[in-house]
């Protein structure tokens, strides 16, 4: 959860940040609520690479939740949150634009009782100008109440303060949780939002009610939207959120099954080279690109190499076992083969046919290939 601050990784925190700066300047206050008005100068001190910076200091007992936000119309605003452990500076969280435009913003959960620094700085070296920071208590967390997801169906959502948050991460991200029931069909989910950069995570509840992961994705919706496509058997549970954890606005989820598209595999001999084309009618990926398979047979021990070309679209490669549509990937490669082209050597593991599949590195993308396999000496 925590790692070490960049380019200071054994220099105490007061040290670090309060011994650069005038009596006048060093840990400044925190009023709780309160608009904080301060101004970046050239004679401030610098660190990280970045700006100038003051630092404020706040008392927080553990398990204690905020929202930081710091805005300037003259500067790129960065913030971040650090503390002391052992004597080592950790950075707990930092962020950037999350506050819209060039504005900073962060939810911050104590994960200890202590003394922390809030670190309000110019993310251009050379920027100057005032600012405005604010540091309020967090809303209290509200229970997550799932709504069941339907095939076909389309629903709307809201991401605000009174989301619930996903209290695992630091920072704290808000979320909404949906319910799914499959019976073996493939299903896509897709989170789309013009507020903010969507994301998507699906995990399968256990038999004893934990969760295995599934997947996620932030882009694969198009633009900032996400989309993920899976075999659903079981009980699922849906978390459409923003990547930004201090984002927020209104979005919509919608759930469709996809079609089924019957994966053939196509025969290759060692010393072939096969030309194809990628179609939007062939089978797709869990992550949503159009793929061919082929199967090569070879003994235990034998190293082949398989390269793929294409001037149409980002080659990747893939090698592993199928039994029916489930594939277990074995290795792969993207751009071994120069340019964007792949190349993936493989000792095969025993004797029997094993399989690869051809696609783009991408989504949804088509065009022609050519697909060659040898034997290596």
């Amino acid at each position: 959860m925590f790692r070490p601050l960049r380019a200071l990784p054994t220099l105490s925190l007061l040290a670090t940040l309060a011994a650069p700066l005038s009596a006048q300047q060093a840990w400044r206050p925190i009023r709780l609520g309160e608009a904080i008005a301060g101004s970046l100068t050239a004679v401030d001190p610098k660190i990280q690479g970045r700006g100038a910076f003051h630092v404020y200091r706040l008392e927080a007992k553990e398990g204690d939740r905020f929202i930081i936000t710091m805005r300037s119309g003259e500067l790129d605003a960065y913030l971040w949150v650090a503390r002391t452990v052992s004597g080592l500076t950790e950075l707990v969280v930092e962020d950037d634009d999350s506050g819209g435009d060039t504005d900073a913003r962060l939810r911050f959960r104590a994960p200890a009782t202590g003394t922390y620094a809030i670190v309000a700085q110019s993310l251009a070296a050379d920027a100057t100008g005032p600012y405005e920071l604010r540091v309020e208590v967090a809303p209290p967390v509200v229970a997550a109440v799932p709504q069941a997801l339907t095939v076909g169906q389309v629903r709307e959502g809201t991401i605000d303060e009174r989301s619930p948050i996903l209290e695992d991460q630091n920072p704290a991200v808000p979320y909404q949780l949906y319910t799914y029931t499959g019976r073996g069909e493939r299903v896509r989910v897709a989170v789309r939002s013009g507020a903010f950069d969507a994301f998507v995570r699906v995990t399968r509840v256990t038999p004893s009610g934990t969760e295995e992961e599934v997947g996620t994705d932030d882009d694969s919706g198009g633009g900032t939207d996400a989309q993920f496509t899976f075999s659903a058997n079981g009980q699922y549970r849906i978390y459409a959120r923003p990547l930004e954890p201090a984002r927020t606005g209104t979005f919509t989820i919608s759930l469709n099954e996809m079609p089924t598209v019957r994966i053939v595999s196509r025969p290759i001999n060692l010393g072939q080279t096969v030309e194809g084309t990628i179609a939007s009618s062939d089978p797709e990926s869990d992550d949503g690109a159009y793929f061919h398979q082929y199967a090569v047979n070879a003994p235990a021990g034998e190293r082949i190499r398989i390269v793929l070309r294409s001037s149409a679209f980002d080659a990747m490669v893939q090698f592993g076992r199928a039994t029916g549509s489930a594939f277990e990937q074995l290795g792969m490669d993207d751009d071994g083969a120069g340019g964007t082209d792949s190349q993936l050597d493989v000792t095969m593991p025993r004797d029997g046919t094993y399989v690869i599949r051809v696609r783009a590195l991408g989504r949804a993308e088509t065009g022609a290939y050519a697909l060659t396999v040898t034997r290596q000496q």
